[in-house]
């Protein structure tokens, strides 16, 4: 069975997460949160999730339907879990590149303005931790903003 020592570590590894999170700048997100994995809480991987959205703005009250990154830090590593998506503009619906598709991750639409994905990384500290996902969120929220126009970040807009 799981001590009680394994799983307050793992909270206040979560409370330090969130707090280091909570002192750099993330631009254009509503909200952030930290959770330990549940399907083994006693092991050293937190599951960390920003979101562009307000829960009333997410399409049909889901917030997997919503605008947001999830981080998957185990041990020292971090990486990207999952991303939302947005609809694709006309443009890119008839391109050949998307024409079967109706919408594209936040990846996506971060690598079609020639920006790089986040990769499997190291990190020292909470504070690195919370420096390179603000820096990958906020490069990613500049690309989304571009290609939809603004919140609520729903359609690519035509040019």
């Amino acid at each position: 069975m799981y001590s009680s020592n394994n799983l307050e570590n793992v909270n206040e590894a979560c409370d330090e997460t969130l707090h280091a999170l909570n002192e750099v700048e993330i631009n254009m997100c509503n909200s952030v949160s930290v959770h330990a994995g549940s399907f083994h809480p006693t092991a050293d991987c937190q599951f960390i999730r920003l979101d562009a959205l307000d829960p009333h703005d997410w399409p049909n009250a889901i917030g997997q339907n919503s605008v947001y990154i999830t981080f998957k830090v185990v041990g020292s590593s971090v990486e990207v879990l999952g991303t939302g998506h947005i609809w694709l503009n006309d443009e890119d619906k008839n391109s050949d590149k998307y024409k079967y598709l109706a919408m594209k991750t936040m990846e996506r639409c971060h690598t079609d303005y020639g920006n790089k994905k986040f990769r499997k990384t190291r990190w020292k500290d909470r504070k690195d931790l919370a420096n390179k996902i603000a820096k990958y969120w906020n490069e990613v929220m500049e690309s989304v903003n571009k290609y939809t126009g603004g919140y609520p970040y729903k359609h690519g807009k035509n040019d």
